[in-house]
């Protein structure tokens, strides 16, 4: 096994050294002299973090003043915002479905008064028979002691042929 040979220290390696522990205090202690290495390396970083913000500000005011002027264009012509259109929508929406159920209650009114209608209309021939020269000789006979509205059509049919 061959054992190192140690180098042996000079001056210079002293003075080295001496400089890099010095460098090393002053970055790591030595943050507030104002003329120390870690000074300008803070002081770079600060700077180059107040140009990024100030560029990032610098382009939300231009995309602000574009939106700006964009929703003035859009109030000066009129035109609905996306809130206004998404609104109008679901308003034009409730208003369709009001509309397709007051359509089924009207077509179940519809459906109820036509047969109220042809229920009437019976009526009304079961009536105009009763009056009839034939309705007013049934009415006498014996057989009509119960009149019910089936007796009346059966004799209507009677009557017909």
């Amino acid at each position: 096994m061959n054992t190192p040979t140690p180098t042996p220290i000079t001056e210079e390696h002293k003075r080295l050294w001496t400089q890099l522990y010095n460098l090393a205090h002053d970055e790591i202690f030595d943050v507030a002299s104002s003329d120390g290495p870690a000074h300008k390396l803070i002081a770079d970083s600060e700077a180059m973090a107040v140009a990024a913000l100030t560029a990032e500000r610098d382009q939300l005011r231009a995309e602000n003043a574009t939106l700006r002027a964009a929703q003035k264009a859009c109030e000066a012509c009129d035109e609905p915002t996306a809130f206004e259109v998404r609104q109008l929508r679901a308003r034009a929406e409730r208003a369709e479905a009001a509309e397709t159920v007051a359509l089924a209650n009207w077509n179940g009114a519809l459906e109820r008064a036509m047969k109220a209608e042809a229920d009437l209309a019976t009526e009304r021939a079961r009536l105009d028979w009763l009056e009839s020269d034939a309705g007013v000789d049934w009415q006498w006979s014996s057989s009509a002691l119960t009149i019910r509205r089936a007796v009346i059509d059966a004799a209507m049919k009677e009557d017909a042929q």
